[in-house]
């Protein structure tokens, strides 16, 4: 079974995850503020931000790991309600900048979570063995997790997270402690490992060139809301220097530039900022 909506009952166009009035707040700072978000069946949605957007909680608050103080959050066309939020968690998987290996063999690894959910040997070592063939890895499956390179551990971990077809894979930066040629590779071979299998996936990143490679669409961060929301292809990026903001807006791989006022996208959407500093509500025509 593979990430295919159509195999788990969802359609093209329909929301795995879809959040409502979401707000996250820490000692009275707010973190995250979404009037609306839909993770669609299929998609790669690529998150990208500054630093201290709310990235990183935007994706806790989606794989249920943190409780908005507002709002709602819908999995697979239902309201999670409190006593259902581990069973909804138990369908997605998450990877993170750290591979988070157990001291263990790349196999042992890879079957960790499908041993946590009981399932017998006979069950479990085809299905590693698949996964360790995709990511490039099954020639390293006896040996042992501290022993592996960067590029060789964070593709044991993406194995370990995609052997339980998860609903929905959460990857929070998983490239941004590789350099630049593993990095390159392994961009490469997820990307078509998700477009192959159409796993629904939520991307948090800071770079541009992640989101752009991989995603289907693009969200924009700044101070918490999500600004902007577009097709990878044609998609606008924040960047904040001294109180402005340069919007750069790539359209079949030509960029172009304007500038805003940092107040001003904190008031209001993008749109209506572009309108504010009387430049077109649409800069990617």
């Amino acid at each position: 079974m593979t990430g295919d909506p159509a195999a788990r009952g969802l359609g093209p166009t329909t929301a795995v995850v879809a959040l409502a009035g979401v707000r996250v707040a820490y000692g009275g700072r707010t973190a995250v503020d979404i009037e609306r978000l839909e993770v669609r069946a299929g998609e790669l949605l690529a998150v990208i931000g500054p630093n201290g957007a709310g990235k990183s909680t935007l994706l806790r608050v989606l794989g249920l790991l943190e409780r908005p103080a507002a709002g709602s959050i819908a999995f697979r066309g239902r309201t999670v309600a409190p006593g259902e939020r581990l069973d909804a968690r138990r369908q997605m998987a998450s990877v993170f900048q750290d591979p988070l290996l157990v001291d263990a063999t790349v196999f042992d690894n890879v079957a960790l979570g499908l041993r946590f959910r009981g399932l017998s040997r006979g069950e479990i070592a085809p299905r590693v063995r698949n996964w360790m063939r995709r990511f490039g890895i099954e020639h390293l499956a006896t040996r042992r997790s501290r022993t592996l390179s960067g590029g060789e551990a964070q593709r044991t971990a993406l194995a370990r997270a995609l052997v339980l077809q998860p609903a929905l894979l959460l990857l929070d930066e998983p490239f941004s402690a590789l350099d630049q040629p593993t990095r390159e590779a392994l961009i490469a071979d997820l990307g078509s490992i998700l477009r192959h299998d159409r796993i629904t996936t939520v991307l948090v990143t800071h770079d541009r060139g992640e989101a752009l490679t991989l995603g289907d669409r693009v969200a924009t961060m700044m101070d918490g809301r999500i600004v902007q929301v577009d097709a990878a292809s044609r998609r606008i990026l924040l960047r904040t220097e001294s109180g402005t903001v340069r919007i750069e807006c790539t359209i079949d791989g030509k960029d172009r530039t304007i500038d805003a006022l940092e107040e001003q996208i904190r008031r209001a959407q993008l749109t209506d900022v572009l309108a504010l500093s009387g430049l077109p509500s649409d800069p990617c025509p």
